[in-house]
């Protein structure tokens, strides 16, 4: 008895066993290539995601023009859009979709590909050019009917004809956009993607406030922040809907708000830091400095981001790095006790040599307050450090050649020089851009006053 248990146990064990390996093999990916007139050729896979791409897969074309790719662990997280790009004397450049499950096997015979001579082995990708191309007919000939329309009148025998062709074509889209719905595969929802874009996003600039506000809300209620990610779509949508927000839009007030929404449904830490720091980028290019604070203090207290890096980091240490807090230490060096005059700065900028010059011209006024001058340079190169920093006639003065990413820029959250930082007594006093906004001097004009 105790051994048929135990041979009962370890069948079971075994099938589930068996059914994982199974799952795993169902899982997995491969995308066989088959471009027989360009053998030899180097070959490789970008998956969409953002503004970017990531690197999947590099190789070659054997001699008969084929490859197999085993994509098994690397598209996890996909569907979306992959380029498949081939060097060849005529560089071809494509657009496939990658599903993490789907087998796809693509094949062209010829050296120029176009959409009739190349075969698909894939639901997603057979559907793309059919649903694609299909769509484009059907927009081609309501463009055309649309057009002869309003060259008949309407007592003319040709309207009621033209006038039922184009009902027709309205129900053939309308099931055609409930097929989309009801698909399950991504190339459904990408039709929609593109489809929202090149009818409501990159029209905005004309919209009406109905028109407006449609758009709005789908984006705060409907746009599929994953889905668009992998999409190839990612740059285009957003600065499109920022027509939506511009200061002179009824609606910039709602951005940070509506954006929040939007990093909600963002489903990863790594789409969510991206849309956060595009945000970020949005908000520094366009100066909407007070919407940058609220991003600041949104991101921050989401808890999401406990592991950021670049910018998204540096956003995050300049938003905490308030008047009244403890100054951070300086790696390269000791802070002195009492006042001092911080200061970050970065050979052959442009700002960053006036200040510095206005810092030299000024010194002895500064000692006068009082002040120590700290200064910190992001040059990369040693040579170039040591040749400016000659000039300057005060004691400390630091780099670790490590640019932007030094560890003491990252701490003070320096996104750009130079960036000054007034400390009293091991207290942060302010931050700013350059010295006479300090009022630790005067210039000429306060003076006279």
């Amino acid at each position: 008895m105790l051994i048929l248990m135990y041979l009962n146990i370890k069948m079971k064990k075994t099938i589930l066993l068996l059914l994982l390996l199974l799952q795993l093999g169902l899982s997995a990916q491969t995308i066989t290539i088959d471009f027989s007139s360009h053998p030899g050729k180097a070959v490789s896979l970008c998956l969409k995601k953002g503004t970017g791409c990531d690197a999947l897969w590099t190789g070659m074309l054997d001699d008969k023009g084929k490859v197999i790719v085993d994509l098994q662990g690397k598209t996890d997280d996909y569907p979306g859009i992959a380029t498949l790009s081939i060097n060849s004397d005529s560089p071809i450049l494509m657009d496939i979709i990658i599903s993490g499950k789907e087998d796809v096997y693509i094949s062209c015979p010829e050296e120029y590909p176009y959409e009739s001579n190349i075969t698909f082995d894939s639901a997603e990708n057979e559907s793309f050019k059919k649903w694609f191309i299909g769509q484009a007919q059907l927009q081609q000939k309501m463009n055309l009917l649309n057009e002869s329309q309003k060259s008949n009148n309407e007592e003319d025998s040709s309207f009621s004809v033209i006038a039922k062709e184009i009902q027709d074509l309205k129900a053939q889209h309308s099931a055609f956009e409930k097929e989309l719905t009801e698909s399950k595969l991504y190339i459904g929802r990408f039709i929609q993607y593109y489809s929202f874009f090149n009818k409501e996003v990159e029209n905005l600039m004309f919209a009406d406030s109905i028109g407006m506000m449609n758009v709005r809300a789908y984006v705060r209620d409907s746009l599929d922040v994953k889905g668009l990610f992998r999409s190839g779509l990612w740059f285009s949508t957003f600065n499109g809907l920022l027509a939506l927000y511009e200061k002179e839009k009824p609606y910039h007030k709602d951005f940070i708000t509506d954006m929040s929404l939007l990093l909600e449904r963002a489903g990863s830490e790594r789409i969510y830091s991206t849309l956060a720091e595009n945000l970020f980028e949005i908000c520094e290019y366009k100066g909407w400095n007070d919407m940058e604070d609220h991003l600041a203090y949104y991101v921050i207290n989401s808890g999401n981001l406990e592991s950021s890096t670049g910018k998204i980091k540096r956003m995050i240490t300049l938003n905490k790095l308030k008047k009244g807090i403890k100054a951070p230490d300086l790696l390269q060096g000791t802070l002195p006790a009492g006042n001092i005059l911080l200061v970050f700065y970065l050979t052959g900028c442009g700002p960053c040599e006036y200040e510095m010059q206005q810092l030299k011209d000024n010194y002895h006024l500064i000692k006068e307050k009082g002040y120590q001058v700290v200064s910190v340079s992001l040059d990369m190169d040693e040579e170039i450090f040591k040749d400016t920093a000659e000039t300057f006639p005060w004691e400390a003065k630091y780099c670790d050649l490590q640019g932007f990413k030094s560890p003491d820029a990252e701490n003070y959250g320096v996104i750009a020089t130079p960036t000054f930082y007034v400390i009293k007594d091991g207290v942060l006093q302010g931050r700013y851009t350059g010295i006479m906004d300090m009022g630790i001097i005067m210039n000429k004009n306060q003076d006279s006053e």
